[in-house]
């Protein structure tokens, strides 16, 4: 078995100023993980999104630290959905600088300008098999979280999959989420398995 770490582990690191995203890659190595997660691009200054992904993966190609995933925000519900997929996509561009093999992204925060889970769905799936089918074209999965108050229970979970229904696109478990949604995780995890 291998373990990987998140950069978001170091969040209070990078935010005092004590380590540099792009020192995350060593410390993680030092602390003996195999494969670091980058969670969304903490560009240094005079550095743009695009080049500190460039850098980051230089770095942990130095390092023999393979960068496993690339995590970052997503909101179908507040934000225009055509613009969340461009949006999205643009972040895809960047995994794929990374080298990360798959992208996490989250689909809503809150209800937003719906009122009902089931009201929202049909918006969430089309974005998210969107920009699942671009992410294919470059070799990189896509994924949800059971994760971001509204979207943690493993029914809405289950729902959204199916609804894009696209085998590029799938489910990023955290076992204890399901309790913030009152679940009991070893029930949520059966029911979710098979995702």
């Amino acid at each position: 078995m291998k373990i990987g770490v998140s950069s978001y582990s170091f969040q209070r690191l990078m935010t005092s100023g004590q380590l540099t995203q792009k020192q995350t890659i060593k410390a993680a190595k030092d602390l003996g993980f195999d494969g670091i997660e980058f969670s969304s691009i903490r560009p240094e200054e005079g550095y743009t999104e695009r080049e500190y992904a460039k850098l980051l993966a230089e770095e942990a190609a130095a390092q023999e630290m393979p960068i496993i995933n690339f995590c970052v925000p997503g909101d179908c519900v507040n934000r225009d959905p055509d613009e969340e997929i461009t949006r999205l996509k643009g972040l895809v561009d960047i995994a794929e600088i990374l080298g990360a093999p798959s992208m996490r992204h989250d689909v809503m925060p809150g209800y937003g300008r719906y009122r009902t889970f089931p009201e929202a769905l049909p918006t969430l799936a089309r974005v998210c098999r969107e920009v699942t089918e671009y992410a294919q074209t470059k070799g990189i999965r896509t994924m949800v979280e059971n994760h971001g108050r509204v979207f943690q229970g493993s029914a809405r979970v289950e729902a959204l999959i199916a609804a894009v229904n696209h085998p590029n696109f799938g489910l990023l478990l955290d076992m204890g989420n399901f309790l913030c949604a009152d679940e009991n995780p070893v029930e949520a995890c059966g029911s979710v398995a098979h995702l």
